[in-house]
C-alpha cells in the first residue's frame, strides 16, 4: 500500500495538472476578441474555437473512461497531458481560424484522457472519509486555474499579444507533465475486454453533427440537416448500448444507481445553463463596453477566485452534512445570477455585472465539490474511472449544450458578420441565451428539491 506521503504527493501532482488545464481553458476566452481582429474571424468562428474543443472532449470522455478502466489510468493521464501541452504550443503559431479550430478539436481529445482519469486516480488512493477534502482540493485547483486564466491571460494579451497566452501556458503544461512522469509510475497493459467501437463512433458523430449544424445554420440547408442527423442518432446510441457485449455505458446500472444518475443529471443542467455566461461576458466587456483584455480579465476573475477559495471549504462541509443541501443552495444562487443577466444591455453598470459574476461563482463553489463527492462515493472501486468519465462527460456535455445554444443564436442573429460590426445582434444573442439558461437552471433546482434517498 502506498505511504500517506506518497498518496498526498499524488493528489497534489494531479491538482497541479488540474490547475494548468483550466488556466489554458479560461485564458482562451480572453484572447478571442483580439484573435478575431487579427485573423478576421467571424462571431461563429470564435464560438467554434470553444465549442470544437468542448465537443471533442465530451465525445471522447466515455470511450477513454472505458479504456482507462481496462488498461492503465496513469498512462492515459500522462499521454493526455503531454498531447494537450504540445497542442497548446501549436495554437500559438496558428495562422487562421480554421487551423485553430482543428487544433482545439484535437486538443479536446487529449484533454478527455486527462479529465476521464484525474478524479479516478484521486478516488482510487484516498480513504473514503477523506474523499470530500481531496475532491475539494482538486476542484479548488480547477477553479484557481479558471481564476488565473482571465486575469493573467488579460495581462499577457494586453502586454504581449494573444499568442503568448498559449506559449506560456504550454510551458506550464509541459512542466506539469514532466513532474507527473517523474512522480507517478505507469505501465500499459493490453485491454482484456471488447471495446465498443460502434457506440464510440456514434457518440462522436452525434456531437460533431450538432456542432457543425449549429455553426452553418444560416448559410446552407446542410446546417438543419446535420442538426436533425445528430438528434435522430441519439436514440440509435441508446439502442446500440443495450445490445453490445461491453457497452460504453450500462444504462440499466445507471438507472439502478439513483444517487449517481440524479447527481449527473443535475450537473448536466447546471453546466448547460451557466457555462456560457463567461464566454458571453468576455466578448461583451471587450466589444460592447470597450474594455481592454486586461480590464475584462480583472472583472471575470472575480467568480473563479470565489470558487477557488470556497470550493475546498464546501468540499469539507460535504463530509459533515448532507451534500444535497449544499448543491441545492449552489444551483439556486447560480439561477438568480442568470435571471439577473437577462437584463444586461449596452448601458448596464459594471457593478451589476460584478454582482451576477459573484453569485455565479459562489453557486458553482457550493455545487461542484459536494456533487462530485456524491458521484464518486456512489460507485465501487472498479468503476471509479467510469464514474469520473461520466462526471466529466456530463460537465462537458453541459458546456457543449451551452455553447451550441450560443452558436445557434449567433448563426441566426449575426451570421458571418463580426461582433464589432453587429453589436445590437450580439446583445440580442446574450439576452436570448440568458433566458434559455435560466430555464435550464430552474429545471435543475426542481430536480434538487427531490433528491433520491441514498442506499445503505
Amino acid at each position: 500500500m502506498s505511504s500517506p506521503s506518497k498518496i498526498a504527493s499524488l493528489v497534489y501532482v494531479i491538482a497541479l495538472t488540474q490547475f494548468a488545464m483550466p488556466f489554458m481553458f479560461s485564458g482562451v476566452g480572453i484572447t478571442l476578441p483580439l484573435m478575431g481582429v487579427e485573423l478576421h474571424a467571424s462571431a461563429v468562428a470564435l464560438g467554434l474555437v470553444e465549442t470544437g474543443y468542448l465537443g471533442a472532449a465530451a465525445a471522447f470522455l466515455l470511450p477513454v473512461g472505458r479504456l482507462a478502466d481496462a488498461t492503465d489510468k496513469k498512462m492515459l493521464f500522462k499521454v493526455g497531458l503531454l498531447g494537450y501541452g504540445l497542442l497548446t504550443l501549436s495554437i500559438g503559431f496558428a495562422s487562421s481560424p480554421a487551423i485553430i479550430i482543428a487544433l482545439r478539436v484535437t486538443q479536446g481529445i487529449f484533454g478527455a484522457m486527462v479529465m476521464a482519469t484525474g478524479m479516478a486516480l484521486i478516488t482510487e488512493v484516498v480513504a473514503k472519509e477523506q474523499l470530500g477534502k481531496a475532491m475539494g482540493l482538486s476542484i479548488g485547483a480547477i477553479y484557481a486555474g479558471l481564476a488565473a486564466g482571465p486575469f493573467i491571460g488579460g495581462v499577457i494579451t494586453s502586454s504581449f499579444g494573444w499568442r503568448w497566452v498559449y506559449f506560456l501556458t504550454a510551458l506550464v503544461l509541459l512542466l506539469s507533465f514532466l513532474l507527473t512522469h517523474l512522480l507517478m509510475k505507469s505501465q500499459w497493459k493490453r485491454p482484456q475486454i471488447k471495446f465498443d467501437w460502434l457506440g464510440s463512433l456514434v457518440v462522436v458523430g452525434i456531437i460533431l453533427c450538432l456542432i457543425a449544424g449549429s455553426s452553418i445554420l444560416d448559410e446552407s440547408h446542410w446546417g438543419g440537416i446535420l442538426l436533425v442527423i445528430g438528434l435522430i442518432n441519439i436514440p440509435l446510441f441508446f439502442w446500440i448500448e443495450k445490445r453490445v457485449e461491453q457497452p460504453l455505458l450500462r444504462f440499466d446500472r445507471l438507472r439502478a444507481n439513483k444517487v449517481l444518475s440524479h447527481a449527473l443529471l443535475t450537473q448536466l443542467m447546471m453546466y448547460s445553463g451557466s457555462f456560457g455566461m463567461t464566454f458571453l461576458y468576455s466578448l461583451y466587456l471587450q466589444e460592447v463596453k470597450a474594455l481592454s483584455a486586461q480590464q475584462a480579465g480583472q472583472l471575470l476573475v472575480i467568480g473563479p477566485i470565489l470558487m477557488a477559495i470556497s470550493a475546498p471549504l464546501f468540499g469539507r462541509l460535504a463530509d459533515r452534512i448532507t451534500p444535497t443541501k449544499i448543491t441545492l443552495a449552489g444551483i439556486s444562487s447560480t439561477t438568480i445570477s442568470l435571471i439577473m443577466a437577462t437584463q444586461v444591455d449596452a448601458n448596464t453598470s459594471l457593478i451589476y455585472i460584478c454582482v451576477t459574476i459573484i453569485l455565479q461563482g459562489l453557486g458553482f463553489a457550493m455545487f461542484s465539490s459536494p456533487n462530485m463527492t456524491l458521484i464518486m462515493s456512489s460507485v465501487t472501486a472498479e468503476h471509479y474511472s467510469m464514474a469520473s468519465a461520466l462526471a466529466s462527460k456530463t460537465r462537458y456535455l453541459g458546456m457543449v449544450i451551452s455553447m451550441i445554444i450560443i452558436t445557434l443564436l449567433m448563426s441566426t442573429l449575426i451570421g458571418e458578420g463580426t461582433i464589432r460590426g453587429s453589436l445590437e445582434g450580439y446583445l440580442a444573442v446574450m439576452q436570448f441565451s440568458f433566458i434559455t439558461f435560466s430555464a435550464l437552471l430552474l429545471v435543475g433546482v426542481i430536480l434538487m428539491l427531490k433528491p433520491p434517498a441514498r442506499s445503505g
